[in-house]
C-alpha cells in the first residue's frame, strides 16, 4: 500500500477531514472521516482504503460496505463474499468481519455511528475453507492437441509453460486453466484420473492448509491425501473428490 499517495488523494478529494492510518508504520487501511459520529450518534460515515483490516466484530454497530473502486474480499463469519464496484453487504452486529483488497475505496456506513468501545478484536479463529478458485487442471495424455486446442483453436494467452514443456497455463480472468501430462501426476492421483472419470482437477487455494483440513476433518470428509509439502512447486496440498468423483485439490503456497 502506498500510504503516502493515497492521503495525499484523501485529502485532496475530500479537503478538511480528518485522514488516519491505522498502522503509521505499516498501514493496511487509510480512512477518512467524512460524517463523524460526534455531529450525530446515530450513524457515521468514512471513506476507507483497504489493504487488510483486522478480525473484529461491533457488539451495537450494524455496516455497510459499499465499494467505489477495487475488489474486495468480504470475510463474514464462515463464508466469504467478492464485492466489485457498486456492490455492497451488510454486516450486522456481532459477526465478525474482515475485509481484504488491493488499495479498495470503500464507502462504509455505520449505524449507530461507530465508535472505538464497541469495536472489539477476535484473536481466537476458528477452522475455516473459505477457498479461492485458482486454477481448472486438466490432465490428458496427448499433450500437443490440447495445447493447440487452448491455444490456436480458442485463442487463450499461454502465461505459463509451452508446447515443448510437461505443463502449461492459460489466463482466462481471475482463475486460470491448466494443462499438463497425466504420467506427471502422483500415482493416487493417475488413478483417478482414468477413462471412467473427466481429467478435471478443480485447484482452490487457501490461506492455511492445516486450518482447511481441520475444517473438512470435522465434517467427515474422506480424503485421497494428507497436506502433503511439495518444496519443488512451493506448496502444500490435499487432495478429495466430490460426490462425482471429480477431484479437488486443495492448496497454499509455502512461505
Amino acid at each position: 500500500m502506498d500510504a503516502k499517495k493515497i492521503v495525499a488523494e484523501l485529502k485532496e478529494r475530500y479537503p478538511g477531514k480528518k485522514v488516519i492510518l491505522n498502522n503509521k508504520q505499516n498501514p493496511t487501511e487509510v480512512i477518512c472521516e467524512i460524517e463523524s459520529r460526534e455531529k450525530h450518534p446515530d450513524y457515521s460515515t468514512v471513506i476507507s482504503v483497504i489493504d487488510q483490516t483486522e478480525l473484529h466484530y461491533h457488539s451495537k454497530t450494524a455496516e455497510i460496505y459499499y465499494v467505489l473502486e477495487g475488489r474486495l474480499e468480504l470475510i463474514v463469519e464462515d463464508a466469504r463474499f467478492i464485492l466489485n464496484k457498486g456492490q455492497y453487504r451488510i454486516i450486522p452486529p456481532g459477526k465478525a468481519h474482515q475485509a481484504r483488497g488491493k488499495a479498495c475505496w470503500v464507502l462504509l456506513y455505520s449505524e449507530p455511528g461507530w465508535q472505538e468501545e464497541d469495536t472489539f478484536k477476535v484473536k481466537k479463529k476458528l477452522p475455516v475453507l473459505m477457498p479461492c478458485l485458482n486454477t481448472v487442471r486438466l490432465f490428458t495424455t496427448n499433450y500437443p492437441s490440447m495445447i493447440s486446442f487452448y491455444q490456436q483453436t480458442l485463442g487463450l494467452t499461454v502465461s505459463f509453460g509451452s508446447l515443448e514443456t510437461d505443463y502449461a497455463e492459460f489466463e482466462t480472468g481471475d482463475a486460470k486453466i491448466s494443462i499438463g501430462k497425466t504420467e506427471k501426476m502422483p500415482k493416487l492421483i493417475q488413478s483417478k484420473l482414468t477413462k471412467s472419470k473427466q481429467a478435471v482437477v478443480i485447484s482452490l487455494q487457501v490461506e492455511n492448509i492445516p486450518s482447511a483440513y481441520k475444517f473438512l476433518e470435522a465434517k467427515k470428509v474422506q480424503f485421497l491425501q494428507k497436506p502433503t509439502k511439495h518444496k519443488e512447486l512451493g506448496i502444500e496440498v490435499f487432495y478429495l473428490e466430490d460426490p462425482e468423483g471429480n477431484l479437488l485439490e486443495i492448496y497454499s503456497k509455502l512461505e
